[in-house]
């Protein structure tokens, strides 16, 4: 099975460094925009900060989608709507009739494109609540562990059901803990709306997230914060997920 981590930034750089722990297992690509950066990667490599140790693994980096060739699995982890679109366009290149690829971002300005998308590859999403701060290219700090999960917006065949599966055991074995949901939208919308009570709060306050629990008055503006997005946004599904209860 042939994996490509699209992008390099701190979430990128955490899958990229965890599975490039499992390169015995899989081939194992990361894939950058950036050429330079692409050649400074595959000569130093990866460090990850993790549980007060330095780890560092050896990965194939490159800034060409033909020196890949074709992948069964992508990952693309690039967080704006353009880093989406490109995204999109590299995976066309890596992709075969049974490609596919999980795109994690927060938000949801990337679900109309992704939506409109005629692959290959058949595109999943996803959302996690992984951790991860950048120190230098190619050199990230894990910063909390959470739950990842990924699922189909619309129904997939056997065949990349059988691949998402496959992504979601890699993922797992490497330690990061990932389920596969029926209902992957309402995960992505609830973690809109957990964005929308904190990070402009904690910009305001300039304080970390726990700190605005500790006012009456952020308590309140958070919780304000989330009853309009919710008002306005997704309404969720109450159908049940077949792996995330």
């Amino acid at each position: 099975m042939k994996v490509v981590v699209i992008g390099p930034g701190a979430l990128g750089t955490l899958l990229a460094a965890s599975l490039a722990a499992q390169a015995d297992k899989t081939d194992f690509w990361l894939l950058d925009h950036n050429p330079e950066r692409a050649a400074l990667l595959s000569r130093q490599g990866l460090i990850l900060e993790k549980d007060n140790r330095k780890l560092s693994y050896a990965v194939k980096a490159t800034a060409s989608p033909e020196e890949i060739s074709q992948a069964d699995n992508m990952v693309n982890s690039r967080v704006t709507a353009t880093d989406v679109a490109d995204g999109l366009q590299q995976a066309a290149k890596l992709s075969h009739a049974e490609s596919v690829l999980v795109t994690l971002q927060n938000g949801i300005g990337h679900l109309k494109l992704v939506n409109s998308y005629k692959g290959p590859p058949a595109i999943a999403l996803g959302v996690t609540a992984m951790g991860a701060n950048m120190v230098a290219p190619g050199h990230v700090r894990h910063a909390g562990s959470g739950l990842t999960r990924i699922g189909f917006s619309r129904s997939a065949n056997f065949a990349k059901s059988l691949l998402l599966a496959q992504v979601c055991n890699l993922l797992n074995s490497c330690g990061m803990e990932t389920v596969i949901v029926d209902n992957i939208l309402d995960y992505i919308w609830n973690k809109l709306l957990i964005n929308a009570g904190i990070n402009a709060l904690t910009a305001i306050y300039r304080c970390p997230n726990g700190q605005l629990l500790e006012s009456e008055e952020t308590r309140e503006m958070l919780s304000a914060a989330v009853r309009e997005g919710e008002g306005h946004g997704h309404k969720p599904a109450r159908g049940s997920s077949c792996h995330d209860p």
